[in-house]
């Protein structure tokens, strides 16, 4: 309820604001209307705006009442000091702003003497009378932010009312002046007509100029115009002398034949320059009575268009130069296609003369291009640009030519299309560089398609950009999985440091070669011999190709050969000690047999027999090792070969609580192999994992086709190996069981080897050991022995 009634409150209060302010309007309107006179009428306005807002402001009327000069008319309570200022206050009508405090002029002329009274802020109103300003409605107010926005409506409407009252005087005091006399007001416009007539003369860029026939001699009666200071002419020096009096006699002498010619009745126009200034002057005789009396001599100053049309004329020979020594052939045809003009080059590329081609259209002239001219025509004619358009054309002896076309419409001066421009560029050189490029580019692309390497381009931050498909086979990912990717996502662990040190050397520009692991995607390894080549353009490095080629199976082989030649060293001794042992070792056997029957103590007499057994069971090795066994090689499928063996196993996995599980991959190929040789690996493999696991657990066989080799993957869940012992596991004598050769591994190793096929162990310790077997499954890897 009592927001209601304040916003009532509030209205109430606009409703009496505007009465009010439409009442001084009224008011205001009826003193104009009834012919008051501007003092009382501007004092009563002062006195209705100081009542408005309480005293709190001072208005004063200033107006133009002579010339720029403005009188204060009505200010009943300014303070004295004030209004002495603002009585000599004079300024232009471009010193009124409306509505700006902080910039209105008046305000800022007075404010120093207003602010002892209190006065913290002034308003000029502007009065304009037919745009001009002829006066101001100036408030003078205590408070800063008294005046509101529509305040300012209110007073921008009072302004307009005291300029129909100033208009009001104004047609009064014209109504007056008519009365005088019409004579007067005649006079008064002559004279004011002859003033104008006198100023538009003075201000004329040229001369005006009024010669008299006096005494029988042709003198300057009058004249005006810029030119006579051009040419250092004092006018009033100048009256009643001739021509040969103010010019020299040379230029007299030149313009003295269309002197005569104008007194003589003749209007005369000729062009002229004296002292470096250009001119066209006219002779125009003024007749009265049918004889020549006075000659009206006008100048106009066309210096600056001399100087136009010189630039144009320079600009124009230029352009001229520019298009006749343009390598590029340049031509240009009317709206029908008719060839206006060409260009040496042009001539010079196609091997036509200019006489030969200019008239004739441009379709007779390459009538094997009809159909695409026309269309390119169409085009331009019709307001369009072809810029840089590639194409064929032919010369005048018949042979082609590669160009690049642009072609532009030529506008007149209303813009309308009168004909087509042509810029044609001989092409033929940079099709060559570009197809040599090209060429360049497949060769490149080729070599790095069909690189059986793994090569990759990497930007600074070591992304890849690009890289051939043989990352696939490889690392296993295709070339789309692999771009965007971090370079260093591939490298395994062991050659992080390594790659980065060579990625920073690179980006210096200095090629790094090295030997590292990259990650495949299955999760295994392979070893690399890595090169970083800096990709270098303009100077600077942008990035780096990465060449990695697979050196796995060529280190492999490598170790394969060291082991051979420890193999055959071993083997050679092997064959003596064997030799040696093995004739004593019969004897000893022989006779600890005849002691034990005849002994009572027959357990020591067993422990040196098994002793000897394991003798016996080391020389069977070693003359493995040193001699080749004989094999007999067929074809055999692998299922048949793990149902033979695994018989031999089960008995003793069950005794350790191991269970073994077998999966095996349909349709499996046969392997050319020597099956016992195949069971011998089986067997030690399978004895290995099964005395891993003391506590038992499961032995798992999986079997299938990978590429052109069957693989089979034994993995058991035993004690595992340690990374220290897995590195010398393949080492003679080398073994990770108490009573082991050391000879069983290298044994398996050579059968695996010997069958063209490859063996691999992994292990973790505490987790198990997974032993990897591929066997070549066509024939043509197998060499028979």
């Amino acid at each position: 309820m009592a927001v209601h009634e304040s916003n009532q409150k509030v209205k109430d209060k606009a409703i009496s604001k505007t009465s009010i302010m439409l009442d001084i309007h009224a008011k205001m309107i009826h003193s104009i209307t009834r012919g008051d006179s501007l003092p009382s009428i501007f004092e009563k306005l002062s006195r209705k705006l100081e009542q408005f807002w309480h005293g709190q402001v001072f208005c004063a009327v200033l107006w133009a009442a002579r010339g720029d000069e403005h009188d204060i008319q009505s200010a009943p309570l300014l303070p004295e000091e004030i209004k002495s200022v603002l009585s000599i206050w004079k300024g232009g009508s471009r010193e009124y702003f409306d509505g700006d405090m902080e910039n209105d002029a008046i305000w800022k002329r007075i404010s120093k003497e207003a602010l002892p009274f209190g006065l913290e802020g002034g308003w000029s109103i502007p009065i304009l009378i037919d745009g001009h300003i002829a006066g101001a409605l100036a408030l003078y107010q205590r408070e800063s932010s008294l005046l509101e926005d529509e305040d300012l409506d209110f007073l921008q409407t009072l302004a307009k009312l005291a300029a129909l009252a100033i208009q009001r005087d104004q047609r009064l005091e014209l109504e007056q002046i008519l009365k005088e006399g019409e004579q007067k007001r005649l006079d008064r416009e002559q004279t004011a007509q002859h003033g104008e007539l006198a100023s538009l003369l003075k201000r004329h860029q040229g001369l005006i100029a009024k010669f008299q026939k006096v005494n029988g001699r042709f003198v300057y009666t009058n004249g005006a115009g810029q030119l006579f200071e051009k040419l250092g002419l004092n006018l009033v020096e100048c009256i009643g002398k001739e021509l040969k009096e103010i010019f020299p006699e040379p230029f007299c002498s030149k313009i003295e034949p269309y002197h005569n010619q104008a007194w003589n009745g003749n209007e005369v126009c000729y062009e002229g320059e004296l002292y470096g200034i250009h001119y066209v002057a006219a002779f125009t005789p003024i007749f009265q009575e049918g004889q020549v009396t006075e000659v009206i001599i006008s100048c106009n100053d066309v210096t600056e268009l001399h100087r136009t049309s010189d630039d144009l004329s320079a600009a124009k020979e230029m352009l001229e130069a520019f298009v006749e020594n343009s390598v590029d052939a340049i031509a240009t045809m009317d709206i029908e296609g008719r060839i206006i003009f060409v260009n040496r080059s042009y001539s010079e590329m196609f091997g036509f003369k200019a006489s030969e081609v200019i008239g004739k259209n441009i379709v007779d002239i390459q009538p094997d291009y009809e159909e695409e001219l026309n269309e390119i025509f169409q085009k331009v004619a019709s307001g369009s640009n072809v810029n840089g358009y590639e194409t064929l054309r032919k010369r005048a002896d018949g042979s082609l030519i590669a160009v690049s076309i642009s072609h532009s419409p030529i506008r007149d001066k209303s813009g309308r299309i009168t004909g087509v421009s042509g810029i044609i560029r001989d092409i033929t050189e940079q099709k060559r560089i570009e197809h040599e490029l090209e060429e360049s580019h497949q060769r490149y692309q080729s070599l790095f398609d069909s690189n059986p390497d793994l090569v990759a381009s990497l930007d600074i931050d070591g992304r890849i950009t690009n890289i051939n498909p043989a990352v696939q086979k490889i690392i296993g990912y295709s070339a789309g999985q692999a771009k965007g990717k971090s370079y260093i996502e591939f490298v395994a662990p062991s050659t992080l440091e390594k790659s980065k040190i060579a990625l920073r050397k690179a980006l210096k520009g200095k090629p790094q070669t090295f030997e590292g692991e990259l990650m495949q995607k299955n999760g295994r390894k392979g070893l690399f011999h890595i090169t970083h080549v800096p990709i270098i353009v303009t100077r600077k490095v942008v990035g780096i190709y990465v060449i990695s080629k697979d050196i796995t199976a060529h280190k492999k082989a490598e170790e394969y050969l060291r082991k051979n030649d420890r193999i055959s060293a071993i083997g050679q001794l092997a064959a003596g000690i064997a030799h040696e042992i093995r004739n004593p070792l019969t004897s000893l056997k022989g006779f600890i047999q005849l002691l034990e029957e005849k002994s009572d103590e027959k357990e020591y007499y067993r422990i040196m027999l098994r002793e000897m057994e394991r003798l016996e069971l080391i020389t069977d090795e070693f003359l493995i090792l040193a001699k080749p066994q004989a094999k007999k090689y067929s074809f055999k499928a692998i299922s048949s070969i793990l149902e033979g063996f695994l018989p031999l196993v089960e008995t003793q996995a069950n005794m350790n609580n191991v269970k073994i599980v077998t999966t095996m991959e349909s349709g499996l190929p046969p392997i050319c192999c020597d099956v016992n040789q195949m069971k011998q690996v089986f067997l030690n493999v399978m004895k290995n994992a099964i005395e891993s696991m003391p506590g038992g657990g499961e032995i798992s066989i999986d079997v299938k086709k990978k590429d052109d080799s069957i693989q089979i993957v034994i993995e058991d869940q035993g004690c595992g190996i340690s990374p220290r012992r897995l590195k010398r596991i393949w080492e003679p004598f080398y073994s990770t069981k108490e009573k082991g050769t050391g000879l069983g591994l290298m044994i398996i190793f050579n059968i695996i080897k010997e069958h063209r096929g490859d063996i691999e162990i992994q292990s973790e310790l505490g987790k198990g050991t997974q032993v990897r077997i591929m066997l070549p499954v066509t024939e043509s890897q197998m060499t028979f022995q």
